[in-house]
């Protein structure tokens, strides 16, 4: 007994680290953020953020898909590891050396701000270790060792933050801003090196036999990581482009909020994913867990779009400071569409301990599809709120076909729970809406109205059989 408690604690520990590394990230982002918008402004912000989705775009066009594949690759019985990995890591440094170059020629072609030309060549040679970083984790998950991941993770964003809070208020810009994050990724890539080489010694290798592989392969990996960069942050780039950086520093805001909601139902799904494996081995189904998860995710969805949509203004005051009161029209639309890319996120994993990627790579294409023609539509006309709404239609047209694809594994019993938490949201909207106009402060009413409305839907014993069957 004592020796198989062993691996399924190091799986447990590791799993969870990653999972507090996801969470802890996206938390000291919003914080993050907080400093940044005060100390930048809502242009000087949006120039930041410009610099950093054209960095994650030119990115993604030479990630090659390497992640999966050298996970996969390195897992092979009898595989060279060191030699394979050198190579990946040879090669994720020259494509993104490659990508930085040639982005910073279009920058300057493409007639950008200065302030972009000069950010994007400041930033980019700490986006090399960051996607390093991203690369190595194939050697962590391998060796059950996430935490080391989650440690270099934490050091670095934890320095950003640090020296973007010094920074503030001393008038560097978002170029100094830039700086900082940047130091904070080359601190991360350094740790992530010395603790991968440590499990498995490797040196970079430019071995262009397997680099031919890795190309020649990356096809279906590649077109996943793009489809979802562009998903997530197509309307930050085109906002870049078609409007003034100001509308992108006020979005970000609004963004910034989406991506915390969506790591928690990232950090759901991961953790289900083990237990979708055993059903299927077990059950030769994970419709019972798969419905649980969608139905926890759809309750907290909602509760959560209450809160933001009621309370959109002071939360932005609060986050970024009275200067972006104008986020909070977007922020309640994005914060619907943050509930609905949530459970399209447990859908995901769904898939993946199906081994049906496929399904959802046809759902991504159709959502980036419709996003991409509505966001062209929208954001020239209505600006922040056409990103906001472009958003929205790409993820519910994700979410649909998602759905519909693993339809055999949804049960009609969801649409019950989906209901359930939509009425929980819509009472928790009225009765803060009843207290703000008993001019009771927007916190206070939180406090009274969310423990209530969670209350009474914990109630139901549908519900507590699905979150008992959840955490089992």
């Amino acid at each position: 007994m004592r020796r198989s408690s062993i691996p399924k604690a190091a799986f447990l520990h590791s799993v969870g680290s990653a999972a507090a590394s996801k969470l802890g990230s996206a938390l000291c982002g919003v914080v993050t953020f907080g400093f940044l918008a005060r100390g930048l402004g809502a242009r000087g912000l949006g120039e930041y953020r410009t610099v950093l989705t054209l960095l994650l775009f030119a990115g993604a066009v030479f990630d090659f898909g390497l992640y999966p594949l050298t996970l996969r690759e390195i897992a092979q019985q009898g595989a060279d590891r060191a030699r394979i990995l050198g190579s990946a890591v040879g090669l994720r440094l020259v494509s993104m050396c490659v990508a930085i170059a040639l982005l910073a020629i279009l920058v300057s072609v493409a007639g950008f701000d200065s302030t972009i030309c000069t950010g994007v060549l400041i930033a980019g040679g700490g986006w090399v270790f960051i996607q390093l970083h991203e690369m190595l984790k194939a050697v962590f998950q391998l060796k059950v060792a996430q935490h080391r991941s989650a440690i270099a993770e934490m050091a670095g964003v934890t320095l950003s933050l640090l020296l973007i809070i010094w920074l503030t208020g001393s008038g560097v810009g978002a170029t100094g801003m830039l700086a900082a994050t940047a130091t904070g990724f080359c601190l991360t890539g350094g740790l992530a090196w010395y603790y991968a080489r440590q499990l498995v010694p490797f040196r970079p290798r430019f071995d262009v036999a397997i680099w031919r592989h890795f190309i020649v392969t990356c096809v279906p990996f590649a077109v996943s990581a793009v489809l979802l960069i562009v998903r997530l942050r197509v309307d930050l780039l085109l906002l870049s482009v078609l409007r003034p950086p100001a509308e992108v520093g006020l979005y970000d805001a609004s963004v910034k909020l989406y991506e915390l909601l969506l790591s928690l139902a990232s950090i759901l799904g991961g953790l289900m994913t083990p237990a979708f494996i055993q059903d299927l081995r077990t059950e030769k189904t994970l419709a019972r867990r798969l419905n649980a998860g969608i139905a926890a995710t759809a309750i907290f969805a909602a509760l959560a779009f209450a809160v933001l949509f009621e309370c959109a203004e002071p939360i932005v005051t609060l986050l970024a400071g009275s200067n972006f009161t104008q986020a909070a029209r977007p922020l309640r639309v994005i914060a619907a569409s943050a509930g609905v890319a949530g459970m399209a996120s447990i859908l995901r994993f769904a898939a993946i301990a199906l081994n049906q990627q496929a399904r959802m790579t046809r759902a991504d294409l159709a959502g980036v599809g419709l996003a991409l023609v509505a966001h062209l539509i929208l954001i020239p006309r209505f600006g922040l709120m056409g990103a906001a709404f472009g958003r929205l239609v790409g993820d519910v047209v994700t979410l649909t076909v998602a759905a519909w694809s693993l339809k055999a594994h949804l049960r009609p019993a969801v649409l019950g729970f989906v209901s359930i938490a939509i009425l929980a949201g819509l009472c928790l909207i009225a009765g803060l809406e009843f207290t703000t106009q008993m001019r009771l402060p927007w916190f206070a009413a939180l406090v009274l109205c969310g423990p209530v409305v969670l209350g009474c839907v914990l109630l139901l014993p549908r519900v507590r059989s699905q979150l008992t069957l959840l955490i089992a």
